[in-house]
This record gives structure tokens, sequence and C-alpha cells, in this order.
């Protein structure tokens, strides 16, 4: 073989063997490139991830607060409605167990005859003035009395209508029964111009404004 030809050989082998080591030094420059992208893409990724993790975190946190607060004020609400039905309803039930006691008192001949009398008792009304007392038919039936004078003294309270009725005359006040009073007594004077109501209603509405704002008081130290 000829020196020209040696030469040629080796300068082939040589530029063969820098390109090879060229190819593989880009090699492995494009693998080290592919591998830093692959971990920042993979960094980016975990990096969304996180970011969507917390925001659904955040979004479950947020909805479990408004559903705990709906929820405390729904609590709250129902238990002041029930505080004020409760209050209503023992209201209520108070009132009507005062009317329930007013009625009975007034339907006691004892204390009918005292708050009758009471009345009556006192000074004869002026010259030409005319006067009602109304009680209820149960007490007295002018009909009854027309018919049977004996049953003045014989019926649930004679002693009051004798004596009411006598004293009465005398100051000139008629006694006459009217359906519109169940218990107690109302007066009229001067063709009902002049009315004094001494009815279990008027009684009782009397002493509701005077003692229930009271009771209301003492519930609110109660049910509040």
């Amino acid at each position: 073989m000829s020196s020209l030809e040696e030469t040629n050989r080796h300068g082939i082998q040589s530029l063969i063997d820098d390109l090879r080591e060229q190819g593989v030094e880009a090699g492995r420059q494009e693998a080290t490139q592919i591998v830093d992208d692959a971990r920042k893409r993979a960094d980016w990724l975990v990096s969304q991830a996180e970011d969507e993790a917390a925001r659904i975190r955040a979004e479950a946190q947020a909805e479990a607060e408004t559903i705990r607060s709906s929820g405390r004020q729904a609590l709250e609400l129902a238990y002041r409605d029930l505080c004020l039905g409760a209050k209503d309803t023992f209201a209520r039930q108070f009132a009507s167990e005062l009317n329930a006691l007013v009625q009975r008192s007034l339907e006691s001949p004892d204390m009918l005859s005292r708050l009758v009398l009471e009345v009556a008792g006192r000074e004869r009304l002026e010259e030409g003035l005319k006067g009602e007392a109304l009680l209820p038919e149960k007490v007295v039936g002018l009909e009854e009395l027309r018919a049977d004078p004996r049953a003045l003294h014989e019926g649930a309270l004679p002693s009051l209508l004798g004596e009411v009725a006598r004293s009465m005359l005398e100051r000139g006040i008629s006694l006459k029964a009217d359906r519109s009073v169940e218990a107690g007594v109302r007066f009229r004077l001067e063709n009902g111009k002049v009315e004094v109501d001494l009815t279990d209603e008027a009684i009782a509405d009397m002493l509701l404004r005077h003692l229930q704002p009271r009771f209301r008081a003492l519930l609110e130290g109660v049910v509040s």
C-alpha cells in the first residue's frame, strides 16, 4: 500500500471517529435536554395539580362554612320562632285562664252581690234620670218573675235579687236581663249615654292590660 493510500485511510478513519464522537455528544446533549424538559414539565404539572388541589380545597372549605353558617342561621331562626311561639301560646293561655277565672268569680252569687250592691248602694240618681242594670239572663229572668213572683226567692240568687231590686229601684235604676252579658253587670244611665261596664269581658280586659305586660316580662326571663 502506498503512503498516500495509508494517509487517506487514516484521514477517513479519523473523520469517522470525529463524526461518531460528535454524534454521541449530540445525542448525549439531546438526551440531557429531553430529560431537563421532562423534569420541567413534570414540575409544572405537579405545581398545576397542587394549585388545583388548593383551589378545590378552598372552595370545599368555603362551601362547608356556608353550609355551617346557613345551618346556624336556620337553627337560630327556628329557636327564635319557637321561643316567640311559646311566648304567644303562654300569653294566650294566660289570657284564657284569666278570662275563665273572672267569669267564674262573677258567676259566684256572693261576688256578684257585692259587685252590684257596691254600685247600687251609691247615692240616688238625680230627679228624672233613669238607669238600667243589665244582668245575665241565667241570673234573672224577668218573664219568670212576672209569671211566678215566688221565683225571686227560689232561684240561685234570691237574696241578691231581692236586695238589689229594692235598693236599685229606690235609686231609679231598673233591673233587666241582657243576652250580651255573660257574667257580671253592665250599668246604663241616660238612655245609654253613660255606661259602666263591669262584665266579665270588661274586667278581664282591664286586668289583662295591667297584668299581661308583667306576665310577658316574666316570660322573658324564662323563655329567651
